[in-house]
């Protein structure tokens, strides 16, 4: 499972497809381009992608974090709240 930044700047969480050797199954998109750059929805939109990319490795007992970026400092700052997010674990379902 890992959490991807596509070019147009998209976060997607993905799981290796069992079926179709060197393809992915994506589980979620947080679309980045329906909001502002620098904008507090930018920022909550990635917090909502770090939380549930870490609440989804935690329901799958993953202890590996491999986010990915094409932007090393968009790599470095998801890797850190992916990390936050599973310090705090994960909200408990409603």
């Amino acid at each position: 499972m890992k959490l991807a930044q596509t070019l147009a700047g998209s976060w997607v969480i993905t799981v290796a497809n069992t079926e179709e050797e060197g393809w992915e199954t994506q589980l979620a998109e947080f679309d980045m381009t329906a909001v502002g750059p620098g904008s507090p929805a930018e920022d909550a939109l990635e917090q909502a992608a770090a939380d549930a990319y870490a609440s989804l490795l935690g329901a799958f007992s993953r202890d590996r974090v491999e986010v990915q970026s094409h932007d090393p400092e968009a790599q470095a700052r998801m890797t850190g709240r992916v990390g936050m997010a599973r310090l705090r674990g994960a909200p408990e379902p409603a």
